[in-house]
């Protein structure tokens, strides 16, 4: 009888624990914030819906003022949008919406002039009111990708469609009359080749030109004097479009892929050191030191926006994750990190009850101190700059500083795992209850 007893009590308490795991992996995703570490809560967070879809591109700044530049779509008519904003609140200064420019993607302010690049290899001039002082309009089959600045000359670089076949296209002008100085085409295969990042090592003075080569867009750069001589061309099949670089203080080259992968290499472009990050990333920026990453992650069911911060060496030194809106996708895309010397302003857009609004962020860098050894990011504040919207206050919204501790993933295999055993278990148990049910006493 005891035995009997036993056995039951024991199936009983098997099935309670069963009947736990299983209400756990049920309700999992409402215990998620349990297992994040040093979770922050931002008190005051602006934001507005947009009546149309944006999305941003190209963003520059100078002084307490911010230049973005983008594109909205308004009773499926496009339109190129472009605005002034105040650094410090994210206040709109000066807008202009119109059909006659062509689509922004990079710009540069250089001597309070404003270049932008759009388009079939449009180059745009603007002062800092967004009065239009130049058009240098090229019309070529193809689209400019990205500019850079160096000793009074512009470097711009993109692809070009010849006969529908994409190639390589680099193009040196100077800035004084804006005219093209000379220009440097590469159609290394019959597929895609698309240049789509540029910059100059200032170490060395040389220009780096990345993008992607073949049908399945391959990791390839180019690496020219400022004559647009070619000088060194890096190759390989393991990795997908080279799409930014950066340069540190001793002309250590730093190269974003688009398949997640960050490679460091020397001044002579000889790769140094290579890793691979659990995000896609899509801008770079170096400080003092420090390399900023930004992209997007997939973390609870949407697409999110992370910044993430490696030393030189690439070891990782923190991390933000960028939830303002915890029901929707929301993406740091191509384009620059902005720093003005105190904050970062990264641009991007999300889709807030099915509309695409543009995004801005605003993050605080901590300035060394002798308590603090590394560069560490402070509570940052996001706004969509939407010009017709309707505004919120008060918005519950989540920053993590460090990642989840232990993945969803891994849970819900431990309570299967752990069920299936207690499952197991109970069957035996129960079977052996019936056994014993069974035996008929000796007589």
């Amino acid at each position: 009888m005891f035995n009997i007893i036993f056995d039951v009590n024991i199936h009983n308490f098997a099935s309670l624990i069963t009947l736990g795991f299983l209400i756990f992996i049920i309700t999992f995703p409402y215990h998620i914030p349990l297992i994040e570490a040093q979770s922050l809560k931002i008190d005051m967070l602006f934001l507005t819906v947009p009546a149309y879809d944006d999305a941003v591109y190209g963003s520059c700044e100078s002084k307490e003022y911010l230049f973005l530049f983008g594109w909205q779509l308004k009773d499926f008519t496009s339109y190129v949008r472009f605005q002034i904003k105040f650094k410090s609140n994210g206040t709109l200064v000066k807008e202009l919406v119109t059909r006659d420019y062509p689509l922004v993607v990079e710009c540069i302010i250089i001597n309070d002039k404003l270049y932008a690049i759009g388009g079939n290899w449009q180059i745009l001039v603007f002062d800092l009111n967004l009065n239009l002082i130049s058009f240098v309009n090229r019309s070529l089959r193809g689209s400019v990708n990205s500019i850079a600045f160096y000793n009074g000359y512009l470097f711009i670089a993109g692809w070009e469609d010849v006969n529908f076949d994409e190639m390589w296209r680099v193009e040196k002008w100077r800035i004084e009359n804006l005219k093209l100085v000379k220009e440097y085409t590469s159609n290394p295969t019959p597929w895609v080749d698309m240049a789509i990042g540029i910059g100059v090592n200032p170490v060395t003075e040389q220009l780096w030109v990345l993008g992607q080569e073949d049908y399945y867009g391959n990791f390839r750069i180019k690496i020219f004097d400022l004559e647009l001589n070619l000088l060194k061309t890096i190759s390989r099949n393991y990795s997908r479009g080279a799409i930014a670089v950066v340069f540190d203080e001793d002309g250590f080259a730093y190269v974003l892929s688009e398949s997640s992968y960050v490679t460091k290499y020397d001044k002579f472009g000889n790769e140094v050191k290579g890793m691979g990050i659990e995000f896609l990333d899509k801008k770079l920026l170096y400080i003092n030191g420090y390399l900023y990453i930004a992209g997007w992650k997939f973390i609870d069911d949407h697409e999110r926006p992370v910044l993430y911060i490696y030393d030189k060496e690439l070891n990782q030194i923190d991390s933000i994750i960028l939830s303002w809106n915890l029901n929707v996708d929301a993406h740091f895309f191509w384009g620059d990190i902005i720093f003005d010397g105190k904050n970062l302003y990264i641009t991007g857009w999300d889709g807030k009850k099915g509309y695409w609004g543009w995004i801005l962020c605003t993050i605080p860098i901590i300035e060394k101190t002798s308590n603090v050894t590394y560069e560490k990011l402070k509570q940052p504040e996001c706004i969509i700059p939407s010009a017709s919207a309707e505004s919120w206050n008060d918005i519950p919204y989540r920053v993590y500083l460090t990642e989840p501790n232990i993945t969803p993933l891994v849970w819900y295999i431990i309570g299967i795992v752990v069920t299936v055993i207690i499952l197991t278990l109970s069957l035996l148990w129960i079977k052996r209850k019936h056994k014993i049910t069974k035996i008929k006493p000796v007589l």
